[in-house]
């Protein structure tokens, strides 16, 4: 959740400060500068807005719609956050590593067989 609250900090200060830019245009309005980086500063302001909505409603929808704060129960127990599915390892499969070295074939090295 704290990505999508700085994409939505980000958005906030790119908004003040298209703001600010558009009004020094407008005090200056012989200058285009301003109004060139105050329309870059919308874009952004536009693209991480996007993000912000894609994330925060995918949060939304995984969620079921529930809004569950820090130290509720549910987030005490594990459950309700898409982040306990990931770190529950109580249910885990063995390593794939002991089936594959059951499959290789063993090799008898005697150290006094060896020819120089």
């Amino acid at each position: 959740m704290k990505s999508v609250n700085a994409k939505l900090a980000v958005v906030a200060v790119a908004l003040a400060t298209a703001g600010i830019l558009f009004w020094r245009w407008a005090v200056s309005p012989g200058n285009h500068t301003h109004y060139y980086m105050g329309l870059a500063v919308v874009l952004v302001a536009v693209l991480w807005g996007a993000q912000y909505a894609a994330l925060a409603g995918y949060a939304y929808l995984t969620s079921g719609g529930r809004k569950t704060p820090a130290g509720s129960e549910a987030n005490e127990s594990g459950e309700g956050t898409a982040d306990s599915r990931e770190c529950d390892t109580s249910d885990a499969e063995e390593p794939v590593v002991a089936e594959i070295a059951e499959d290789v074939p063993s090799i008898d090295v005697d150290p006094d067989d060896a020819t120089p």
